[in-house]
């Protein structure tokens, strides 16, 4: 029987699908800080409990010598997989059998040099792979296999390497480095950025340097030119803190703090928003790459999700939905009438993406 007819409104849009990966499915912690892919397209993932492998199927966790949390993790062109904890880093390789060996590469520096904190960025330029802390970077010579050490005088938020320069991220402006990981110059004009607070620095298309800050939005350095990025996520991202920031070909990933990830394409326009309503496990993105097939990855602060950006399939609700579950549809008079266990309700049906939000509202209930 039906109940007399009542309005329900509510907010719905077509959502990109997410795959929720949770901590009991990947049986590890629960925050998960830095991703890379490799050549045979496994993820992996820097983790409380030490680095997960993802084949496409199963979960898989390596840990460290010293047990601590991966806090960064960079796949070498050789396959090596290059991991940075607390006051540990190391390599893992492949052992021929489907399973990887570690070989720690921190144990042999000087105990003076041992307390380093933690590795939060790495990068493999060339012969050398520079692990970058927040007050030194060491630089590993894959060659002679010999660690050397350049402290730094101001504390590094980050580092990126665009092309063939290593930049890293201070207090006093965002620098380009020398082969041995020395800080060499100055990005003219950074000193005014990195007073904004400099949350992540990252490779962009065309040779460009992508500077995400919690102050003052994004910024984009190329050509000898520092210059602002207005996006239309400027306001929702300010509003939810930025933490981490990615980009591709095509699309600029924004993970915050409080809401979850706001994507854009390289010109800023065309955002859409991805969050604890419309599929995220959790709104803290602690870390976010974008695969080969072009899917966006979020490391979270719980669990691991994947955004299928360009996937000709579509949701009409996210998981936080009050509909219930649906049973029967129709379109008819212009809207889409869907039939749920918690009743009848009637949409404006959008025939393109030109109208991606609608309202909602139930016409009978059961």
């Amino acid at each position: 029987l039906l109940a007399p007819v009542f309005p329900m409104p509510a907010e719905a849009a077509w959502q990109m699908p997410v795959t929720n990966f949770t901590r009991q499915e990947y049986a590890a912690g629960t925050q998960n800080w830095d991703m890379a892919q490799q050549q045979n397209d496994w993820i992996y993932v820097g983790n409380n409990y030490g680095l997960l492998e993802y084949d496409g199927t199963r979960w898989k966790l390596y840990g460290l010598w010293n047990s601590s949390a991966v806090r960064s993790v960079k796949v070498a062109e050789n396959g090596e997989i290059f991991c940075g904890g607390t006051n540990e880093f190391g390599v893992f390789r492949s052992d021929g059998l489907g399973g990887l060996t570690y070989e720690p590469l921190s144990v042999h520096l000087p105990e003076a040099d041992s307390g380093f904190g933690d590795v939060w960025g790495i990068e493999v330029w060339r012969n050398n792979v520079y692990f970058v802390t927040h007050n030194a970077i060491f630089t590993l010579d894959r060659v002679t296999r010999r660690v050397s050490k350049h402290d730094s005088r101001q504390t590094i938020s980050s580092c990126a390497l665009v092309g063939d320069t290593l930049y890293v991220s201070r207090a006093d402006g965002i620098f380009s480095t020398s082969s041995d990981g020395s800080v060499v110059a100055r990005l003219r004009g950074s000193e005014k950025v990195t007073a904004l607070g400099v949350r992540k620095i990252c490779a962009m298309s065309g040779g460009r340097l992508l500077i995400g800050t919690t102050k003052g939005g994004l910024w984009v350095a190329g050509g000898g030119r520092l210059s602002k990025m207005r996006t239309e996520a400027d306001d929702y991202v300010s509003r939810n803190v930025l933490y981490t920031v990615c980009a591709n070909d095509s699309y600029i990933a924004q993970g915050t703090v409080a809401g979850g990830v706001a994507l854009t394409r390289l010109d800023g326009s065309e955002a859409r928003y991805v969050n604890g309503i419309n599929g995220l496990q959790n709104n803290t993105v602690l870390s976010a790459m974008f695969d080969k097939a072009g899917n966006l990855w979020c490391g979270l602060d719980q669990g691991v999700d994947r955004i299928e950006i360009d996937s000709p399939q579509s949701q009409l609700y996210g998981q936080a939905s009050d509909f219930g579950s649906g049973y029967a549809s129709i379109i008819s008079a212009g809207k889409l009438f869907i039939g749920t266990n918690r009743g009848l309700f009637r949409t404006n049906y959008p025939l393109d993406d030109s109208a991606p939000t609608f309202s909602a509202e139930c016409v009978g209930g059961s």
